[in-house]
This record gives structure tokens, C-alpha cells and sequence, in this order.
């Protein structure tokens, strides 16, 4: 694993599972083609998912995903992005996002919160998941940071699956994001 060590960030894992061989890097300018065609392969609902600032909003042209990375790169402390490919292609994608993060108020907001991870549906089910939100739990570490949140939607049990198997507990709050549909939040303790 590669860790850059003036802003304690991973940026590279590299991995086998399955004999297969499969790299998560840190998301940069030059894979932002690469993540466009990533997020173009889900359906409308999954797309609803994925976060701001880049992939909002989810009818997004390329043009306008790259004038949202450049607001990433703005706050880049705050966010990781780690992509999952397998040979050279984005098979993956998981965040961390407002590491530390405080709001306008000045009040620390609930953070981190994780993103994904966000699997292209042929490589679900093979514990890659599960390897992406460890070590998006790992970064948190090395933030020094002491809990990871995420909410999921409540309808999505393989998100739920993997967020337990991964040690994340609910915490009993509970978002409406429209009529009958709700997120719930769940978080883990860092050690």
C-alpha cells in the first residue's frame, strides 16, 4: 500500500482475489474520462446514489463533471476518492467525504461519510466491496479520525450486508429522501 505521507492519504492498493489482480488508486484528472463512462453503465436509480460534488447532477455531462472536479480539487482535503479497476478499466468506486469537515455554523458535522462503494453489477458479490469500505475505514485511521458514517437507503439489502459485515452499527436516525423511501444512518468505531 502507498501512502502519501504530508497528507497521510492512500493512494494506491494493489490486490488479488479470485486470481484475478485489481488496483484502487486515488481519483486524478486523467481517470475522470475513465469515471464518466464508470457512472454512464448504472441505471437512473443507482446514479441517485452516487454523491456531490461530482456526479450531481445525475443526467451530468462530461463538461460539467470536470467543472465539479475542479471543486473537488478545491476541498481535495476534505474528500478521497478511490477507484477500483480491474486490468484498466473502472470497475469500482468508493469515497470518503468532508473528512473534518466543518459547517457554517462552525459546528463539527457528522463526518467522515462513506460513499459506496459502487460496483459495476459483474464484479458484485465478490467481496470487493467489502475491500473497498475497509480501506476507505483505513483512511479514516490515518486522518486520525475516530468514526465513519454512511447512510444507505433502506431498500438497498446488499448495501446493508456489507456495511455490517464491515463493522457498522445503526445509529437510529432515519432521512426521508422522497414519499416512502427513506436512508438510514449507520456508523463504525475506527480502531
Amino acid at each position: 500500500m502507498l501512502v502519501k505521507k504530508k497528507f497521510k492519504r492512500i493512494i494506491s492498493y494493489s490486490f488479488k482475489k479470485n486470481n484475478k489482480s485489481f488496483k484502487i488508486i486515488d481519483l486524478h484528472i486523467k481517470d475522470l474520462k475513465n469515471l464518466y463512462i464508470f457512472f454512464q453503465k448504472f441505471d437512473d436509480i443507482e446514479k441517485e446514489y452516487f454523491g456531490f460534488p461530482l456526479f450531481k447532477p445525475t443526467a451530468i455531462t462530461f463538461n460539467n463533471m470536470q467543472k465539479n472536479f475542479i471543486l473537488y480539487k478545491k476541498e481535495q482535503q476534505h474528500w478521497n476518492y478511490f477507484l477500483l479497476f480491474h486490468r484498466k478499466t473502472i470497475i469500482g468506486l468508493a469515497y470518503v467525504k468532508k473528512i473534518g469537515f466543518k459547517n457554517k455554523k462552525k459546528e463539527k458535522n457528522k463526518s467522515p461519510t462513506l460513499g459506496g462503494p459502487f460496483l459495476l453489477k459483474k464484479y458484485r458479490r465478490l467481496g470487493l466491496g467489502n475491500i473497498m469500505t475497509k480501506l476507505c475505514a483505513y483512511q479514516i485511521k490515518l486522518a486520525g479520525k475516530k468514526y465513519l458514517y454512511c447512510r444507505i437507503v433502506t431498500k438497498n439489502k446488499a448495501a446493508v450486508k456489507n456495511a455490517l459485515k464491515c463493522g457498522f452499527k445503526m445509529t437510529g436516525e432515519k432521512y426521508k429522501i422522497r414519499k416512502n423511501l427513506y436512508d438510514f444512518e449507520m456508523k463504525k468505531l475506527i480502531n
